[in-house]
């Protein structure tokens, strides 16, 4: 998951749109660039990348201007809350 720099939240609807459209491009390139495949899934403040190269791609998107932060995002089901813990410690996903 990317969190998009903070001040794009101050823009208008239309600007937010137009520059959520050129990170996407830039984004796209820098994995292109890089040899990493990804789906991009824009949402309203943050950008999900969907790669099996995780770490390769945190390292390259890390780089990319308008970006602020790049966060690594698991889908874990669960049934309750003691499910939730023990897959998630046996994850390693506590760290």
């Amino acid at each position: 998951m990317l969190k998009i720099a903070g001040e794009i939240g101050t823009k208008s609807p239309r600007t937010r749109r137009r520059f959520l459209r050129v990170l996407g491009v830039n984004v796209r390139a820098a994995l292109e660039r890089a040899g990493v495949r990804g789906r991009l899934e824009p949402r309203w403040s943050r950008l999900l990348v969907h790669t099996d190269a995780g770490v390769a791609a945190r390292g390259v998107l890390a780089r990319v201007f308008g970006v602020h932060s790049v966060s690594r995002v698991v889908t874990v089901p669960f049934e309750g809350l003691d499910d939730l813990v023990a897959a998630v410690a046996h994850q390693g996903l506590d760290r």
